[in-house]
């Protein structure tokens, strides 16, 4: 009961944290980032982050939190484009921060992270 409580309350929740996506790799500048949108979260191209330290991101803390930069790298396939790796990334400040390497296969004519 606790657990559909707090589930309940997630989907309810409107955070509105902008995620800024470093621009080079899978996702860069030509990709639209506006379809990823939704209640709890605004992705928009780091490229439209404000580079003047003094601003601490005035801009785009108006009406929403900036929560940090994601990033995803080119997919690296294998030889017979069977399987491939990517790096993905999140830096959140100073030492804040995580990555992963994302491993897929194609499996049944379908990609699947494994």
């Amino acid at each position: 009961m606790e657990c559909e409580i707090k589930r309940v309350a997630f989907q309810k929740d409107t955070l509105n944290l902008i995620i800024a996506i470093e621009n080079e790799g899978l996702l860069n500048e030509e990709t639209n980032l506006s379809k990823y949108n939704n209640s709890k979260f605004i992705f928009r191209h780091l490229s439209e982050h404000p580079t003047d330290k003094d601003l601490e991101y005035t801009d785009w803390k108006t009406e929403n939190k900036f929560a940090g930069v994601l990033s995803f790298s080119r997919i690296k396939f294998d030889t017979k484009k069977e399987s491939g790796s990517l790096a993905v990334g999140y830096l959140c400040g100073g030492k804040c921060g995580l990555g992963y390497m994302v491993c897929i296969k194609k499996i049944k004519n379908k990609w699947v992270i494994v």
